[in-house]
C-alpha cells in the first residue's frame, strides 16, 4: 500500500469515527431532550390532576345532590297543593260573586 492510499484510508477511517461519534452525541442529545419534554408533560399533567382533585373536593357529593332532589320534590308537592288550594279559593270567590250579582232570592 502506498503512502497516498494509506493517507486516504486513514482520513476515511478518522472521518468515519468522527461521524459515528457525532451521530452518537446527537442521538444522545435528542434522547435527553425527549426525556426532558416527557418529564415536563408529566409535571403538567400532575398539576392539572391536582387542580381537578381540589375542584372535585369542593363539588357536591351524591348525598348532597340526593338531598337537593328530595327538597325539590317536597317543594313541587307544596306548590301543587297550593295551586289546588288557590283553585278552590277562586271557585269560592266566583260563587260569592255570582251570589252577590243575582241578589237575594
Amino acid at each position: 500500500m502506498t503512502t497516498y492510499e494509506l493517507a486516504i484510508t486513514t482520513v476515511a477511517v478518522v472521518n468515519l469515527v468522527l461521524n459515528l461519534s457525532l451521530f452518537q452525541a446527537n442521538r444522545h442529545k435528542a434522547s435527553t431532550e425527549r426525556v426532558e419534554r416527557m418529564r415536563s408533560d408529566i409535571d403538567d399533567h400532575a398539576l392539572r390532576l391536582a387542580r381537578i382533585d381540589a375542584h372535585l373536593q369542593n363539588s357536591p357529593s351524591h348525598d348532597h345532590l340526593s338531598e337537593i332532589y328530595e327538597q325539590l320534590n317536597r317543594t313541587r308537592d307544596q306548590v301543587g297543593r297550593m295551586a289546588g288550594e288557590l283553585e278552590q279559593v277562586n271557585r269560592n270567590l266566583q260563587m260569592l260573586l255570582n251570589h252577590q250579582l243575582k241578589g237575594p232570592h
